[in-house]
């Protein structure tokens, strides 16, 4: 059974872009599905990281390239014990009641990491001229190319572009009659669990909203012992740590771990119907998007 944590992972926004060579029902796919995103819960954690660690390093070279240097001693130390810790959990269900749908786990060591980003360091560096060009080297003059741009198209082999293009693959799958029909049961068994769930992926819509609830109640701590909202700290400025509300994380988090417990077991009682219908439509992905995933497999295979 695949644990699907795609909807817990919201890091960045990509334009969608819908993949234009039509649909050879003739051809077959070379891949499956799990082995651009990964089967297990860990699995898709690791790539997750991996995804980011090839953003940041391409973004760093291009930055590079434009005469500007980083230091990038222990960055994203907490995303990388984390990510080892659910990497080691290979099964599903130990998975579910250790993290959840790891959405708030994963959110929270990424607010811990900011203090080591390598952009932030780099540009509060500089003065306001080196800020204004860092700026718009990194993000473009209009902040929707530069180096960020770039790298994020290029990224394991432009997974985030293949992320993009997959919308239309969930649409997809939601609009299709027996998935509907898929929902309905599931519904059924989450509101029998005491959950008023009115949709497939209605649980981590709702850790989602408390994550965000606990995001807007961060402080960074700055240089001068200041605390500022983590909404409010200007660009590259690079704080000494972060706080978060100890009473509402653990709220959140155990809010989590009661709604993905509940859901992984509705989602038990419908998963055979489920996954046939999911990997009819994944084939017709991977043949429509064949050269893309041709390049995405090969970086995310190259260990």
């Amino acid at each position: 059974m695949r644990l699907d944590l795609k909807c817990g992972a919201v890091l960045v926004g990509c334009v969608l872009f819908v993949g234009a060579c039509g649909n050879d029902q003739s051809a077959q796919p070379t891949y499956e599905f799990d082995e651009l995103y990964g089967a297990t819960a860990g699995e898709q954690a690791t790539r997750q990281l991996r995804l980011s660690e090839s953003a940041t390093r391409l973004a760093i070279e291009c930055m590079n390239r434009e005469g500007f240097t980083f230091d990038e001693t222990d960055r994203g130390v907490a995303s990388r014990q984390l990510v080892d810790r659910m990497q080691a959990t290979t099964d599903n269900d130990e998975f579910v009641r250790e993290f959840g749908y790891g959405i708030t786990d994963t959110v929270v060591v990424s607010l811990l990491d900011l203090p080591e980003d390598p952009f932030s360091k780099a540009r509060a560096q500089l003065d306001g001229a080196g800020q204004a060009a860092f700026d718009t080297a990194f993000a473009g003059p209009d902040g929707q190319g530069g180096c960020i741009a770039e790298a994020q198209k290029s990224a394991l082999g432009g997974l985030l572009q293949l992320d993009a293009r997959r919308i239309d693959l969930e649409e997809a799958i939601e609009d299709d009659s027996d998935f509907l029909s898929i929902e309905d049961e599931f519904v059924r068994c989450m509101r029998a669990a005491g959950y008023e769930a009115t949709y497939f992926t209605w649980g981590r819509d709702q850790v989602l909203n408390r994550v965000v609830e606990l995001q807007s109640q961060a402080r960074v701590v700055l240089e001068d012992g200041s605390r500022v909202a983590f909404s409010e700290i200007a660009p590259g400025v690079v704080p000494e740590s972060l706080e978060l509300p100890e009473g509402l994380r653990v709220e959140v988090r155990a809010f989590e771990l009661q709604v993905a417990e509940a859901d992984y077991r509705c989602r038990k009682t419908v998963i055979d119907a489920y996954d046939e219908v999911r990997e009819r439509h994944e084939r017709d992905f991977l043949v429509e998007n064949a050269e893309l995933v041709e390049r995405v497999y090969a970086e995310v295979n190259d260990e």
